[in-house]
């Protein structure tokens, strides 16, 4: 008689249902802060690659054109910003040297990577070094802070 009236409950308790939610909230701590974290080591390895690519491109043509992207000396006085130049076909010839990329630090990820070709603000031999760096993670250009990533074809000491 009894068990006429006990129904057969189904279903969780409400310590059930906490014990979960609090499992699924530690596992979210964890989870979250190494994401953020792939993240960002993600952001500086693309940073990285792309500033070598832009120096080992800016460097193609330089040999192809005898002249530094920036010098301004005939075939190169009708260039525009370093590293646009080499990706969007106002290199001479038209001819694109890469293809299209961004500072994966910059603001709102649209930002050109930056670049420099020149030792001391003058304009040098084609020996000079070329360099090409990224803001890094604060965003902001500081030239060369501790934050920014970046790549330089001069090997030895900085002159």
């Amino acid at each position: 008689m009894l068990t006429t009236f006990r129904k057969k409950v189904k279903g969780f308790t409400l310590i059930e249902l906490l014990i979960v939610v609090a499992i699924i909230g530690i596992l979210a701590a964890i989870a979250i802060p190494n994401l953020l974290a792939a993240q960002a080591r993600s952001k500086t390895s693309r940073a990285m690659t792309d500033t070598k690519q832009i120096v080992t491109q800016a460097q193609l043509y330089t040999n192809d054109n005898n002249c530094l992207p920036q010098n301004g000396v005939a075939p190169c006085t009708a260039m525009g910003a370093m590293p646009t130049n080499l990706w969007n076909g106002t290199a001479p010839g038209t001819t694109r040297y890469m293809a299209q990329t961004f500072d994966p630090w910059g603001v709102g990820g649209g930002a050109n990577y930056l670049y420099n070709d020149q030792i001391g603000g003058a304009q040098t031999a084609l020996t000079s070094e070329i360099r090409a760096w990224s803001v890094g993670p604060n965003g902001t250009d500081n030239t060369y802070a501790s934050d920014d990533i970046g790549y330089s074809n001069y090997s030895g000491n900085r002159p």
